[in-house]
Parts: structure tokens; sequence; C-alpha cells
């Protein structure tokens, strides 16, 4: 029998419930992980307990009833949540998302059978053990991601179950059983009925996968429907968007502006600031993408510096972080020619030698400030800032050195001439 370590919050809660003559296991995605080596993010618990006996069992805890119409509510132990839902069938659908009717019942099988795919129905506790009715261990053996019962049913109940086996195929490399993929494509235009908000969430962690040439291979008349400007494409320039953007390093602001840009292949150039809007309004991302994606739209073809006086240049506009980003998309960019992928890792080893050594290129690093300059003679205002600038654009032609004395003794100069 596989034993899986639980953490000690989760084994109390099953336990105690266990001694109330209930019963209680870990369930779905947790158990899923667990079998392919990954450390599970959240531990969820299943019970035949009602939501009114699991308040009573617990009185003494902190609860939240974050669903408590599907029998889920969060218990606080040592300051982690952990969901606990009442074992439940699902008898209604509304808008193709969430089910409008449930009904509490005291069969885990049952329970298990209204999950989407095999592998997240699987259950598990000490005693015993892994409780696999759908041959969840199976399909995982096989690399396969396979509904639960009848797949057309499944993707009408639920919709966004359609994203999700597409977001499990690009993370962990799985295929999709024949049927599954089929009602996939057959119920894909219920993606329609979705959320703005739960569409761009699954199609956001479907991007971060490893194998994400999977989900732009085999689910092209799918991902459309997401993102309608990726219908122009022709054929070669699908392919390409493939390549580029599933070898590229796995950064979700790298890969997006790689999207970006090949959605729009010919245009994107002279249109930046209009396709970075129109695809922001398509998909719900956060500013702490878009920030920095849009610096990399705006700044894809900058020159690339040769020497350590260039770079820095190009850290008083740029910070190192998105310049590094803007590097990668450049490399990204030219997978095929080799000479210029060779400018570029010059560039990022010009960078790497100006961060690892402290170079001077921002007023940060100025062993003076502004109230140095005010000490001696300066009037607050525009002439400060002139003046660090000024000793600035020196320290990085290496006309100064960034030593305090010597930036005063030519702020000093600076200002008498001036």
């Amino acid at each position: 029998m596989t034993f899986l370590k639980l953490p000690k919050p989760v084994l109390f809660i099953i336990k105690t419930l266990e001694k109330n003559n209930f019963e209680a296991y870990v369930v779905g995605g947790c158990v899923r992980d667990y079998l392919l080596g990954i450390k599970p993010k959240d531990w969820d618990i299943c019970t035949n307990a009602t939501p009114t006996q699991i308040k009573k069992i617990f009185y003494n805890f902190n609860i939240i009833e974050t669903g408590i119409k599907f029998g889920t509510m969060s218990i606080i132990i040592d300051k982690k949540s952990f969901e606990i839902t009442t074992y439940r069938r699902d008898l209604e659908y509304a808008n193709h998302r969430k089910p409008s009717k449930t009904l509490f019942i005291n069969n885990l099988k049952e329970d298990l059978k209204r999950r989407d795919f095999t592998i997240n129905a699987m259950a598990y506790n000490d005693k015993f053990g892994i409780v696999d009715h759908f041959n969840g261990i199976s399909h995982i053996k096989s690399k396969t991601i396979c509904c639960v019962g009848n797949p057309s049913e499944k993707f009408q109940e639920d919709a966004l179950r359609i994203m999700r086996g597409i977001r499990f195929c690009s993370i962990y490399g799985f295929d999709i059983d024949k049927k599954t993929r089929n009602a996939m494509f057959k119920n894909s235009h219920l993606l329609n009925f979705l959320s703005t908000e739960r569409i761009s969430s699954e199609f956001l962690k479907t991007l971060q996968g490893k194998y994400l040439s999977n989900a732009f291979k085999y689910f092209k008349n799918i991902l459309v429907i997401i993102m309608p400007e990726l219908k122009s494409l022709t054929r070669i320039q699908w392919k390409l968007t493939e390549k580029y953007i599933s070898q590229c390093e796995n950064l979700l602001q790298l890969r997006l502006a790689l999207l970006f840009k090949f959605s729009y292949f010919n245009n994107f150039q002279q249109n930046n600031d209009y396709i970075f809007f129109k695809l922001s309004n398509n998909l719900i991302i956060p500013k702490k993408y878009t920030n920095p994606v849009e610096k990399i739209i705006k700044n894809q073809n900058m020159p690339m510096p040769s020497n350590i006086k260039e770079t820095c240049h190009v850290l008083l506009k740029i910070d190192p972080n998105t310049y590094s980003m803007i590097l990668k998309f450049k490399k990204a960019c030219a997978i095929n020619s080799k000479n210029h992928i060779k400018k570029i890792l010059k560039a990022q080893n010009l960078l790497d030698i100006v961060i690892k050594n402290n170079i001077c290129y921002s007023k940060k690093q100025l062993k003076i400030n502004g109230e140095d300059l005010i000490k001696i003679g300066y009037k607050q205002g525009p002439a400060i800032g002139q003046a660090l600038n000024k000793i600035l654009n020196e320290i990085i032609s290496k006309n100064l050195k960034n030593d305090k004395d010597v930036l005063i003794e030519f702020a000093k100069k600076i200002n008498n001439n001036d």
C-alpha cells in the first residue's frame, strides 16, 4: 500500500473526524501531485460529515465558510487554511460553470464520480491507502488525461474543464484521451459562457507549462476562441509561434511578450501600443506582468551595447531586471541567427559584469546626494538634479571616480562655473 506523508494539521483533521465516527480523506490535486513526485501546494479534505457537524467538531478553531453552499469550509490551523468539503452530488449546473443544486451524500465513490479527470478523482487516508475507482493511477503511469464518465457531459456541466485539460497537458506533458479530446473540441463553444477572469487565470497558468508546445500543437481551434487574434495566423506562422514560445525560458512575462508579438506578425512593429491595448482587453492580466511586457515590447528593437559604458547608459533608462528580460526576449526571437545570439549573449555578459562589480549606473549609487549639494551651496530646485545627472554621466564615461570627496570637489567646480 502506498503511503502519503501528510502534513500534521491535515493528519489532525482526518483523525479528529474519524474519532467522531466520520470518514475523511485528502482528495484531488494533492494526491495527483504526490504521485507525480510534486510537492502539493494545497491539501483538500473530503468527508461524509455535514458542514453543521464539521463546525460542531472543530468548534474551537477559526472556521471560514468559503463555499458553504457546496459544503466547503476552511479550517485555520497554525495560520494555514485547509479546505474540508462534504461528500456531494451535483444535480444541476448553471451557465456551464457551477452547480446550482447539490445534494450532500454519504458515499465517497459518488463524490469522486462528480470530478473532472480521473487523475483528480483519487482520495487517500492512512487507514485505506489510495482510493482509486476510476483508474487514476493507471492514467498517471500512462500520462493520459481522461474524463470521469461521459466527457461531453463533463464539459457541458463545467466548460472551464476544457481549459483545465489543456493546462494539465501543458504542465505535465500528458496526452489527452481520444474521447476526451474530441469532446473538448465539440464543446469548445461553451467557453463563451465563462467569465474573462476565469479564462485568463487558466490561460496564464497554461502559458507557464513546461510542455506548452503540446497546447499549441493540439488545441489551436480552442486557443483561437480565447485569443481571436491568432485566427489570422497561417499554418507556418502558427508553427513558428509554437516553436518560439515553447522554447523560450519559462517566464510568464516573456512568453506573453512573445505571444503578443507573434499574434500580429507583420504589423507588430508598427502598432505596438494598439496591439498591447487590444490583447489586454481580451485577457485580464495582472499589472505585475503587463508593465514589464509593455517595456519589452516597446524596447524590442533597441541596439545592443558593446561595452560597459554603453550598458550603463542603457541602465539609465531601463532597470536591470527589465533589461535582462528584453535580452531574453531578443534571444528567443533570434533562435535561428547565431550571430545575433552572440551579440545578445555579449550584452547579457556586460550586464552581469556591471551588476556583479556594482559599477555605477544610477543616481542611487552615487556617493553623494542632494543634501550634500545643498551643504556646499546649491539651491533647492532643478539645479541639484542636473548636477547629479552630470556627475553620473562623468562616472559612466570614466572621467570621475565614485568617491565622495572627489564628487564634492567636482560638484563645487561645476556650481561655480554655472
